[in-house]
């Protein structure tokens, strides 16, 4: 790793450069970071500021082959989940006016919504390790609790480049706080800076939205799940974080039914049915059940979003390595 990234500053590999501005979220690691809500944020953010905003996506586990595949032109969600993979598709359903592409090669992907959707700003999803692709900006997801997982690389731990790959990066953002519990920051901020020692550093940490049935027909506040019974719910990278969350609503976890990221469900995992308990999962997964054709009254998803500290100052510092609108 530290050999390519070495052969892509000598010149040795080429990086395409598009003409219009690139923001790359990424991480180190292997998921669990908060890049997909990041994405979410920055998206509209940037939407809401006028500009035209289209998000590129290696489409992970998603069927769909071609060159470039259009998952959302930002007035409609074209492709399916077991198309587009689970976390495009949740981007495409949240991000309205915004389109949303995959493909294995982001470049030719961004010059299509350059070319189809007029974008004047592309933001990569867990883009850190394409450096095909020349971006403006890398912002690099790290979590709160164990930034660097266990310290190795693949396969012994999640790193997917040693921390000295921080070098590139433009802003951190530190995830993983929740409900805003303070971290020991200048514990972690020494440990960042030790590899980029003018590296920016930004919090954030995730807020529970209304929670809505499987089926959509009913909502109801965070605070409602104090006090219940529950069974958590979860195929993805970080499961305890969602068990953290659910614990801090004041709810009563009776069971954890967990799985592998990206984990495909099948029907005879849904082994609760017969439990006198809410079944209470992410929105990541309700993509995957909805798809299995589940819609169960009991079963709720919980969704987070992602709340920046200093929110204005983080994207001041982003804008600072964008060229000047005209």
């Amino acid at each position: 790793m530290a050999l390519r990234q070495r052969g892509y500053q000598r010149a040795v590999f080429s990086s395409r450069k598009l003409p219009v501005p690139v923001i790359s979220v990424g991480n180190l690691t292997v998921g669990g970071t908060g890049k997909t809500p990041t994405t979410l944020f920055l998206a509209r953010a940037l939407h809401a500021q006028g500009m035209k905003v289209a998000v590129l996506s290696r489409g992970y586990k998603g069927s769909a082959s071609a060159t470039v595949n259009v998952v959302s032109d930002g007035s409609q969600v074209i492709l399916r989940p077991e198309q587009s993979g689970d976390e495009p598709f949740l981007l495409a359903q949240h991000l309205p006016g915004i389109p949303v592409l995959t493909g294995k090669d982001r470049g030719r992907a961004g010059a299509y919504a350059i070319d189809r959707f007029s974008a004047d700003m592309l933001i990569l999803d867990d883009g850190f390790q394409h450096l095909s692709l020349h971006r403006e900006v890398d912002i690099v997801c790290l979590d709160g609790q164990r930034p660097f997982g266990n310290g190795w690389m693949l396969p012994r731990g999640p790193l997917r480049e040693g921390p000295w790959a921080l070098s590139r990066a433009h802003l951190a953002l530190i995830t993983e706080a929740p409900l805003g519990a303070k971290q020991n920051r200048s514990e972690l901020a020494s440990q960042v800076h030790i590899y980029h020692p003018s590296l920016p550093l930004f919090y954030g940490y995730y807020v529970p939205d209304t929670l809505i049935t499987l089926s959509g027909q009913k909502t109801c506040a965070p605070a409602d799940l104090e006090g219940k019974r529950v069974i958590a719910l979860a195929g993805v990278a970080r499961p305890r974080s969602f068990l953290r969350l659910l614990l801090l609503l004041g709810a009563e976890v009776v069971e954890t039914v967990f799985y592998s990221d990206h984990y495909q469900y099948r029907c005879e995992d849904l082994t609760w049915r017969s439990k006198n308990a809410l079944v209470v999962t992410t929105e990541k997964d309700a993509v995957k059940l909805r798809a299995l054709g589940v819609s169960e009254p009991e079963i709720w998803v919980l969704p987070v979003r992602l709340q920046v500290e200093q929110e204005s100052r983080f994207l001041e510092c982003l804008k600072k390595w964008l060229p000047s609108r005209r």
